[in-house]
C-alpha cells in the first residue's frame, strides 16, 4: 500500500440482476408488521418516515415494502412484480 494515496481501493464490480433476485435474506420484521404498515402508509398519504417511526420500522425497510406492493398493484411499471422477480431468478439459472 502507498501510504502518500491512502489506503487501496477495491476495484468496482458490477453487480448482475440475476445476483439480486436470488439473494435471500431473513426477514427481520412480521408479515403482518410489513402489511400493516404498507396499508397505513398508501391509506392516509401520511411520509413514510412518519409511519415508519411510530412503528418502530426503518424508514428504508418502509419505503422499499411501499414501492414493492406498487409494483405489485400495477401502479410502478419501472418495477418488477414479485412474481417477475422469481421468473427472472429462474430463468438466469437456467441460463447458467
Amino acid at each position: 500500500m502507498d501510504h502518500a494515496r491512502g489506503p487501496a481501493r477495491r476495484p468496482f464490480h458490477s453487480v448482475d440482476n440475476c445476483d439480486l433476485a436470488l439473494t435471500t435474506r431473513p426477514w427481520k420484521y412480521p408479515d403482518e408488521l410489513r402489511e400493516r404498515a404498507v396499508r397505513e402508509v398508501q391509506s392516509s398519504g401520511r411520509p413514510v418516515a412518519h409511519v415508519a417511526r411510530d412503528l418502530g420500522i426503518h424508514k428504508e425497510a418502509l419505503r422499499g415494502w411501499v414501492r414493492q406492493a406498487e409494483a405489485g398493484q400495477g401502479s410502478r411499471p419501472d418495477l418488477l412484480t414479485t412474481d417477475e422477480r422469481i421468473e427472472l431468478a429462474q430463468l438466469c439459472k437456467e441460463i447458467r
